[in-house]
């Protein structure tokens, strides 16, 4: 069989086999991620309406730890005051908190003082299920024992949903016996609710567990779904650290009720694999084609069901992911079946194509230089011994690249090697800096930099000649490179006789130090100078400056401060360390 009809086939059989591939992948795989995303949505925006209703909980709670841990509260329950409630119990201060329920109780929970109001309406309310006779129930004492100091949360009134918070009264100093509780409370109102809305941007509503009938009304929801505060995470911890993800969510979807549309015309195909409803902490179902509605519940301060959340989604993304799905099939059809026209009719042309992909490559290594590039037709035919052939040019070019840029690494090292000291010279020191400026500024580390300079060398050169001096530039260059020990620390000629080494993420106690051991190592070389002032050896005076660089410095600013700190060597008396 001839190149031409058995290419023919091949592409034919493929081109079939890629169609069906396809369609499967986009059908089993694409489509249910669309689906998790959008469960995901409605689940991410579930977190945020409980997340709002904690935030407005822990906020009455903050109000009632700063009440109930200070003095004059401490001293109203024990002893009471007209002073006190006028200053801190009027109305404006239930207006001002937005608190609809102030209670002060004793250790054995008779009321001290109390008042509810609807801040609202301006008018006194009665709120019937928190107390037995004039005690309040003893499920709202805080403190039985230690480490049980307050509790917060929801509880079903008679006036609708509050939010309470408990707390014994303690002095200022959080220290000591408890006195009595505070009761703060905030009803879950509809204005309360319509604020949430507006800050959190969901739509959310909220349904009371209060009353039988309404429970009778979602029990087949309530079977199916557990209160989120048990299982989910503890109220301070925000969404983000249950993680946020599609993948994540996915983990909440248990195989357990295929979804079931609500209409009979219902245009998406709603029982594909993995767009399920979940039991626990969630529930999540379809309107109609259009919608999903999602609901949480939540669990009130004595463990009974209190709210049901509920919220309603749009179906966006699931129909654009069919959309998707549709366009992809169809243009890859259509683009198929083209391709296989003009194939069978230009065979001739499936010999001219890879000719002409090699030329490409050609071209393309001739332009970038890139000899990694590589043929990849493999056949046993002409136009595949020619790719090989065109693969081995290649690998024989490259190998040869490779020689010739480590020699070229060789020679650039050679170049950044002061030859007369041994220690690297100043254009490889200023690449180093350069380099660890920026990794300080992205890991906020400090950089420290000593500048040293040997005292009175010019008057040793012109005593003892210019071969001595270079010596003597040895000597100390290599004292100084026996002075760092870690590996990143870096030791440079930066000038005649100067010297600069640098100490990344070194503070500048650090810096001191191994300016002083240089100092001294140098010192300790006793190299005979009669000329100098400060000794009758060789000294060095060394300048150390430390900062922690921002985005935006340059490493010169540093460079600039050692210099500055040499410079007040030198003028103190030189053969010593100085910080700018």
């Amino acid at each position: 069989m001839s190149l031409k009809y058995r290419i023919s086939i091949i592409f034919s059989l493929l081109t079939i086999l890629f169609l069906v591939v396809d369609y499967s992948i986009q059908r089993l795989v694409i489509l249910p991620t669309y689906l998790a995303l959008e469960k995901a949505a409605v689940i991410q925006n579930l977190d945020r309406a409980i997340e709002a209703i904690h935030r407005e909980i822990e906020h009455v709670n903050i109000i009632c730890y700063d009440w109930a841990s200070w003095d004059d509260t401490y001293r109203f329950v024990l002893e009471g005051s007209e002073a006190y409630e006028k200053s801190n119990l009027s109305f404006s201060t239930f207006k001002t908190n937005g608190l609809n329920l102030i209670y002060f109780c004793d250790l054995e929970g008779n009321l001290v003082w109390h008042a509810t109001y609807d801040v609202t309406n301006d008018w006194e309310i009665r709120i019937t299920n928190i107390l037995e006779s004039a005690k309040v129930k003893a499920h709202l004492l805080t403190f039985p024992k230690e480490g049980n100091r307050y509790k917060k949360g929801l509880l079903n009134t008679n006036h609708g949903i509050m939010m309470l918070a408990s707390r014994p009264i303690l002095p200022s100093s959080d220290k000591g016996s408890p006195r009595g509780t505070l009761i703060l409370g905030k009803l879950l109102d509809s204005a309360l609710i319509e604020k949430l809305t507006s800050q959190t941007r969901v739509p959310f509503h909220i349904i009371s567990l209060h009353d039988d009938n309404v429970r009778q009304q979602y029990r087949s929801i309530l079977s199916k779904i557990t209160p989120h505060n048990r299982h989910f995470r503890p109220p301070d911890t925000t969404p983000h650290e249950r993680g946020g993800t599609a993948a994540t969510r996915e983990l909440f979807y248990t195989n357990t009720h295929k979804v079931t549309p609500a209409t009979g015309n219902e245009p998406l195909d709603m029982s594909l694999p993995g767009d399920t409803i979940q039991t626990d902490p969630y529930y999540i179902q379809p309107i109609d084609g259009n919608a999903l509605k999602g609901y949480a519940l939540m669990e009130d301060i004595e463990d009974d069901l209190s709210l049901l959340i509920s919220l309603k989604y749009p179906r966006a993304i699931s129909k654009q992911g069919i959309k998707t799905i549709h366009f992809a099939i169809f243009y890859i059809l259509i683009v198929g079946t083209v391709v296989l026209i003009l194939f069978l009719l230009f065979t001739n042309a499936m010999i001219l194509i890879p000719l002409s992909r090699l030329a490409q490559l050609l071209k393309k290594v001739e332009e970038t230089g890139d000899f990694s590039i590589r043929s990849p037709v493999n056949r046993k035919d002409e136009i595949g011994q020619l790719s090989e052939s065109f693969n081995r040019m290649m690998r024989r070019t490259e190998m040869q690249n490779e020689k010739i840029e480590t020699s070229m690494k060789r020679l650039e090292a050679l170049a950044t090697i002061d030859p007369l000291t041994g220690l690297y010279n100043r254009r490889y020191f200023e690449n180093t800096i350069q380099n660890e400026w920026k990794r300080a500024i992205r890991d906020k580390t400090p950089v420290s930099v000593i500048l040293c300079d040997i005292d009175y060398f010019k008057q040793y050169n012109d005593t003892y000649g210019h071969q001595r001096g270079d010596n003597c530039l040895k000597a100390v260059a290599d004292a100084i490179h026996h002075s760092i020990d870690r590996p990143p620390d870096l030791a440079a000629r930066y000038g005649g006789e100067e010297f600069i080494v640098l100490l990344p993420n070194v503070e500048i106690d650090g810096a001191l130090h191994v300016a002083e051991k240089m100092r001294w190592q140098v010192q300790q070389l006793t190299i005979p100078h009669t000329k100098s002032k400060v000794a009758e050896h060789v000294t060095m005076s060394l300048g150390v400056a430390t900062v922690y660089p921002v985005l935006g410095s340059s490493y010169e600013f540093l460079i600039d401060l050692a210099d500055k700190a040499l410079y007040r060597s030198k003028d103190q008396g030189r053969n010593r360390v100085v910080v700018f």
